[in-house]
């Protein structure tokens, strides 16, 4: 990682932290004025801490849902004060996010493991994910704005939640080909993923079987892997990171390329408030996943 004097940045380093595309953080810099990277000997741009710092207060209230141009030109203490901080939530839900970061704070992998199996075997799958897991993977992410945790940390906790998961897709009973036949994906700059494997449980339990390409692939080996696989859907997952025109943009070219056939269905906080492509479904929460399937099957 190029860093200078200790508390500079490139813009590799920046997209390697915050999980943003290069191409959002410019698009960002030229239509909001922020970040204002300085530029270093070779007319590179260079990000202080103070920035990477703000960058990321922006992507946490983003996934919260606030829109970029509405937020963009607040300084840190007004981001800070608009966060759904832990210390505002129901007490036992308080106690949870109390003990996850603790457990990561401390390093205690096999007590981690243990501990989600745990709530897993309580709650049932469907439950665990819908609610645990959505609430679990916003308080991790809070801890980490809050520099409770570590970036490694927070890494940790996820490489445990996917493992954890494809542990108990492999577990469901299936006889045979079931239908629908999903495919899910991101495009190229959506690098978030945990979302789609929360996707694939829940369309598994379901009854569907499923093709998790993992992210960031091309529009044209999408159009490629639907055909392959004779794919029924194409779920797409968009987080709040990723630019809204783009959203359309994809979406609009892949219903071009892709057979007239095939459902699209796409969820994510990234899904602009503007009315989508006309035959593009979008699934606002995980708990519609079911009722979606059962339409899907119902035509």
């Amino acid at each position: 990682m190029k860093m200078h004097n200790h508390s500079h940045f490139n813009i590799a380093a920046v997209e390697r932290d915050t999980g943003l595309g290069k191409d959002t953080l410019r698009v960002w810099e030229r239509r909001y004025g922020f970040p204002a990277p300085l530029r270093d000997e070779n007319s590179e741009r260079v990000y202080t801490q103070a920035d990477l710092d703000k960058i990321r207060l922006v992507q946490r209230l983003m996934y919260q849902g606030h829109r970029p141009g509405k937020i963009m030109h607040l300084d840190v203490i007004s981001l800070l004060a608009m966060l759904n901080l832990p210390q505002h939530q129901p007490q036992a839900t308080s106690i949870a996010q109390a003990e996850i970061v603790q457990l990561l704070k401390s390093h205690r992998t096999i007590e981690l493991k243990n501990y989600l199996r745990n709530l897993l075997l309580e709650q049932g799958l469907a439950n665990f994910v819908m609610d645990t897991l959505v609430m679990m993977n916003r308080q991790v992410g809070d801890a980490w704005m809050c520099g409770q945790i570590a970036i490694f940390e927070e890494h940790a906790y996820s490489e445990q939640v996917v493992a954890l998961l494809r542990l108990a897709i492999a577990q469901i009973s299936t006889i045979g080909p079931t239908s629908p036949k999903v495919l899910l994906t991101t495009l190229p700059g959506e690098q978030h993923s945990l979302g789609l494997l929360m996707s694939e449980v829940l369309l598994t339990l379901e009854g569907a079987t499923c093709v998790n390409l993992g992210a960031q692939m091309p529009v044209s080996e999408i159009n490629a892997a639907v055909r392959a696989h004779q794919a029924d859907i194409l779920c797409l997952s968009y987080s709040a990171a990723f630019p809204k025109n783009l959203c359309l943009q994809s979406l609009t070219e892949l219903q071009q390329l892709l057979p007239a056939t095939l459902a699209i269905w796409v969820g994510g906080q990234g899904i602009p408030r503007t009315k989508l492509p006309d035959g593009i479904n979008y699934v606002r929460t995980l708990a519609e996943i079911a009722t979606t399937v059962q339409a899907w099957r119902g035509r």
